[in-house]
């Protein structure tokens, strides 16, 4: 059985998940990949990983398009695989610009990625297909907020309080109950676990104008911590 070799691009490949998928790439059996990995700065074992390892500036930069591009011009790259939000919305725009220089990148269209970054809507979208979504109420103001958590049994239930429209556990926050939470819970970079008394300190939630996107920096879910077992599913 002959085996196809196939160029890609991996980005983010200084976060915790590259290098695992990076290894588990090695173990296919009907492709040979050759594996070029970027982030925005040196990372030493996704370096030691891939075959070949560049810079890339972030993914909202006015650069990285275009730098994305020359480096798949450059090293012939066939598939590029963005690791960040960032980076997926960026590409999802270039879409086109990246096919004519022969690449694929791994990315929905604008229209999903919108979707998909609002996890609201994508409630509300699964809700109508039929399917079961967690609990959870759409907080407009810190009076809602406030309001919701006495509806989920807070303190004495475990709450979780993230922006509607956020990513990559950007601005959760975990009001710790008395049910005992998990220790590792609201234990990643982004997260922040808060005991009663901060909890109900007004100012931890920003409802104010959002200037880089030109609107009210949106609404949060709070909804009750989901117990074990639990399956995460990125889109």
């Amino acid at each position: 059985m002959s085996i196809r070799r196939l160029r890609v691009g991996i980005t983010s490949a200084g976060g915790d998940m590259v290098p695992s998928a990076i290894v588990a790439l090695r173990k296919n059996q009907q492709i040979a990949f050759d594996i070029h990995a970027f982030n925005v700065a040196f990372h030493s074992v996704s370096s030691h990983l891939a075959d070949r390892f560049d810079i890339l500036p972030a993914g909202d930069s006015p650069d990285y398009v275009s730098e994305v591009i020359r480096h798949v011009k450059e090293n012939d790259i066939e598939v590029f695989l963005p690791w960040s939000d960032e980076e997926a919305l960026a590409l999802a725009h270039a879409w086109d610009a990246l096919n004519d220089v022969g690449c694929i990148a791994m990315v929905s269209p604008p229209v999903i990625m919108n979707t998909i970054t609002d996890k609201a809507k994508t409630y509300d979208m699964l809700k109508k297909a039929g399917l079961k979504v967690p609990e959870h109420t759409v907080a407009n103001s810190v009076e809602d907020i406030h309001s919701a958590l006495k509806a989920y049994g807070y303190p004495r239930r475990t709450v979780v309080v993230k922006p509607a429209t956020g990513r990559g556990g950007r601005g959760v926050k975990i009001l710790l109950g008395e049910d005992g939470p998990a220790d590792w819970l609201g234990r990643g970079r982004r997260e922040q676990r808060l005991n009663n008394s901060g909890a109900h300190n007004s100012d931890i939630f920003d409802f104010g104008p959002d200037e880089s996107a030109g609107q009210t920096r949106g609404s949060y879910l709070v909804m009750p911590c989901l117990n074990a077992p639990v399956y995460d599913v990125d889109i």
